[in-house]
């Protein structure tokens, strides 16, 4: 049987979920035990393994969806990735010439390499006579570089291709993530998903985009007043280091958002309904505006996993596994849903998505 989609590097499966709400089945593989133990306790079939061992005809599907691990190409990194993307370039071009796989010995770190699998994964089902119908491909901005290189390679094999930077607040995420996109099509034109909801503009929190709705705040994704500060500085501003505020989105999410702690407000509350909103991945979302004030104190308390989950737009009671730095690593690690969801109902046809 033919698959939708298979799932490289699929993590705790925030693309699975997506997919899900697209009725998309999907197939995911993923080397680390305690990411593929959560996936396969949420209902997404996971394959426990090294992207690299497998190829397109292990597990025949109509997509690919990818996103390769982050660490040496993110800025929080040495950046070894970054200062390796001359290297992969050739390397990937190389590829492309029929001059085989890649050799993770040109890499000073062996990571590195696991960006050139989807491109690899890609050419071997051309080989094969089987080509992707679709590919949808997420990563850290800086890698944008690579998947502009990849939509070259690929529009040179009839594909059509779609390449950009993506806000995730712009799709009903309640934080501002940016990430690098990709979305190829074999038949039609390809494109990237059409925002939802407004940017939010750090310097003017006020402003709102016309023409859709307004960006989902932590107060309306956590039913909070309180003030999250985080790791991450805000909209520039010193004085406002990693603060914001209930009526504002969080920063990014990372593996490390256990560090990232709650102050309390002496305003009105963001919402009135004091449990966590769990919303449906596929359920529009509201959101406040304004500021709240600038008197807090410490509550001492740390943002919880169930919190970070949601704010990633997860179930609440998403079944995370392993242990506590496990968890949060495979939350900040993952695919907003909403945004998944996004970007695979533009990658798909619309009978493939069902929407």
């Amino acid at each position: 049987m033919t698959l939708d989609a298979i799932n490289l590097f699929s993590g705790a499966d925030g693309w699975g979920v997506g997919a899900k709400a697209l009725g998309l089945d999907v197939v995911g593989i993923e080397l680390d035990e305690a990411a593929a133990a959560t996936a396969t306790s949420a209902g997404h079939r996971t394959v426990v393994g090294s992207v690299t061992d497998y190829g397109p005809l292990d597990f025949p599907a109509r997509g690919l969806i990818a996103s390769p691990p982050c660490q040496t190409f993110s800025t929080a990194g040495k950046g070894a990735g970054r200062q390796a993307l001359d290297v992969v370039e050739a390397l990937a071009r190389g590829m492309a010439r029929g001059e085989g796989l890649p050799d993770v010995s040109a890499f000073s770190d062996p990571r590195t390499a696991l960006v050139l699998e989807p491109l690899r994964w890609a050419l071997q089902a051309l080989d094969a006579g089987r080509p992707y119908e679709w590919i949808a491909l997420e990563q850290v901005p800086t890698v944008l570089p690579v998947w502009e290189l990849y939509a070259e390679i690929l529009r040179n094999e009839g594909y059509s291709v779609a390449v950009g930077n993506l806000q995730a607040e712009q799709f009903g995420v309640p934080q501002t993530r940016r990430r690098a996109i990709l979305v190829a099509r074999l038949r039609g034109e390809a494109r990237l998903p059409e925002p939802t909801h407004s940017r939010y503009h750090a310097h003017r929190p006020e402003r709102l985009d016309e023409g859709v709705l307004p960006w989902v705040s932590i107060g309306e994704a956590l039913g909070t007043d309180a003030t999250l500060r985080s790791q991450y500085g805000s909209g520039g501003d010193p004085s406002a280091r990693g603060l914001r505020t209930a009526n504002e989105p969080a920063q990014t999410i990372t593996g490390t958002a256990d560090r990232a702690k709650w102050l309390q407000s002496q305003q009105k509350p963001a919402t009135k309904n004091p449990q966590y909103q769990r919303r449906a991945v596929e359920a529009p979302s509201m959101a406040l505006t304004g500021n709240s004030g600038r008197n807090r104190w410490d509550t001492g308390q740390q943002l919880t996993e169930a919190e970070a989950a949601v704010l990633q737009t997860f179930p609440a009671d998403y079944p995370w596994q392993g242990t506590k730095g496990q968890r949060f690593l495979q939350i900040g690690n993952a695919v907003p849903p909403l945004m998944a969801r996004a970007i695979l109902a533009a990658a798909t046809t619309p009978k493939e998505a069902r929407a």
